[in-house]
């Protein structure tokens, strides 16, 4: 990875091999989240995204690659689920009852691959849910606030 000239003043303060040990895991992270993703459960875009995170700390296009996905992300969820205010209250208990079923089947079969799958499920419901009706977007603004207010 090049260093460049062009890198903010907080990462000109950290010493040379933590920079590039930064780099190394997060290169690590990105190179394993495809086989990850193949994996049962959340594992290849969370795993790419921890990388990317750990790129830009030290690089600045991996910090607008962050910007760039998180507008995008905001956009794609605006358009999907404010359409409709019905849709959104069935999208809301489709995914609680998938929820259910989810930790249902987790204690019903003692199985290993269940549990995985079970995991995958719950985790997926759960993000569905926190976007929809910008959920995420009010949790933030209410922990950020609080902070801010002590």
């Amino acid at each position: 990875m090049l260093y460049t000239r062009r890198m903010s003043r907080a990462n000109n303060q950290r010493p040379l091999y933590q920079r590039i040990a930064i780099d190394i895991a997060g290169g690590i992270l990105i190179i394993i989240s495809p086989i990850t993703g193949l994996l049962p459960g959340p594992g290849g875009i969370p795993v790419f995204l921890a990388g990317l995170g750990l790129l830009a700390i030290n690089h600045e296009w991996a910090r607008r690659l962050i910007e760039l996905a998180a507008t995008s992300w905001q956009q794609a969820t605006a358009k999907i689920f404010q359409t409709n205010p019905l849709l959104s209250r069935a999208i809301d208990i489709l995914f609680s009852l998938v929820i259910v079923a989810a930790i249902t089947l987790n204690v019903v079969y003692d199985h290993p691959a269940i549990r995985i799958i079970c995991f995958g499920f719950i985790s997926f419901s759960l993000l569905i849910l926190l976007t929809n009706q910008n959920r995420f977007t009010r949790l933030k603004r209410a922990i950020f606030s609080r902070r801010h207010n002590r």
